[in-house]
């Protein structure tokens, strides 16, 4: 989960996510019993939500966000109502295992120790490594990172792999803002933020000057000589669902793939700010990650065309 306000709430180690708020806890009583609800005919699915615009978000009781307006479309095809509880990370992950609710949706990683307690689908989309990074630098891989200034949030997964840069000064902050007023003000060469947070704040920023750059993921010899780069590989995003819920998961995981192939998923990347290539294109690894945990042995993860 990624990109509230602070950079807390962004790409940071479960370890650090910790403890349920009251408010969470409330929800959670108030959606006890059977996940499932029957509205006016059509089946009202519980789906719990982290805002983490521009990824998921709630307006007026509908979602929004890339994740959400996927997610929408989705449930619209299956003729589903969307009923959306706002939760913590905490909360979403062990209300989905419980069964308080049928999903949780937005920016949520695939792993594989996840994946024994809950059912993903396949991938609405991927999350590459993006930098920040200062107008002509053109930097693309982890040995350009060399001697930089570079910039990442307080807790983020990033830190360690950073720290490990070669003649690199690492800089941390708390909020996303901070990062970015810092590399468009020349203070940074690069910063390590969240893919869509970097292109959806130029986007809204008019005064912004930096480039966006997809990094290049580290190769083989590079992670066994440093295997704290790993944290600059590409990850799997996927919807959570509980484990009674694998008829509503095939359905849409079918629409997910609709997604890839008619067109739409690009289009609503594009619209908060992501690049189709570097988002539904999959990393190398990724068919044969689910194939050894929660996929036959002939799936392949989907792609746009």
């Amino acid at each position: 989960m990624r990109a509230l306000t602070t950079i807390g709430q962004m790409r940071r180690s479960l370890a650090i996510m910790s403890g349920v708020s009251l408010a969470t806890l409330l929800v959670a009583c108030g959606a006890g019993g059977s996940a499932a609800e029957e509205g006016s005919g059509a089946r009202v699915v519980k789906v719990a939500i982290v805002p983490t615009m521009p990824y998921i978000g709630v307006q007026n009781g509908k979602l929004i966000g890339l994740d959400g307006e996927l997610f929408n479309k989705a449930a619209d095809k299956l003729g589903l109502e969307v009923k959306p509880y706002t939760v913590n990370f905490t909360g979403l992950m062990a209300g989905v295992q419980a069964h308080r609710y049928d999903i949780g949706i937005g920016d949520i990683f695939w792993k594989a120790e996840r994946a024994q307690e809950g059912i993903f689908t396949d991938p609405p989309f991927y999350s590459p490594v993006v930098l920040a990074e200062r107008h002509g630098l053109k930097v693309t891989t982890v040995d350009g990172l060399k001697g930089k200034q570079l910039g990442t949030g307080q807790g983020f997964v990033y830190v360690p792999a950073l720290q490990k840069v070669p003649g690199a000064k690492v800089h941390t902050y708390p909020t996303y803002q901070d990062t970015l007023q810092d590399l468009n003000a020349g203070r940074i060469d690069i910063a390590f933020l969240d893919p869509l947070t970097v292109s959806y704040s130029r986007q809204r920023d008019p005064k912004s000057t930096y480039d966006v750059v997809p990094l290049t993921p580290p190769d083989a010899a590079q992670l066994a000589a440093q295997p704290q780069y790993s944290a600059f590989l590409p990850l799997m995003t996927g919807w959570y669902l509980n484990k009674a819920e694998s008829a509503l998961e095939g359905r849409l995981s079918k629409i997910i793939r609709e997604f890839y192939a008619s067109g739409e998923a690009g289009q609503i990347v594009r619209k908060y700010g992501g690049d189709p290539e570097t988002m539904l294109r999959p990393y190398r690894e990724f068919s044969a990650q689910r194939r050894a945990t929660d996929r036959p042995a002939d799936w392949k993860a989907p792609s746009i065309p």
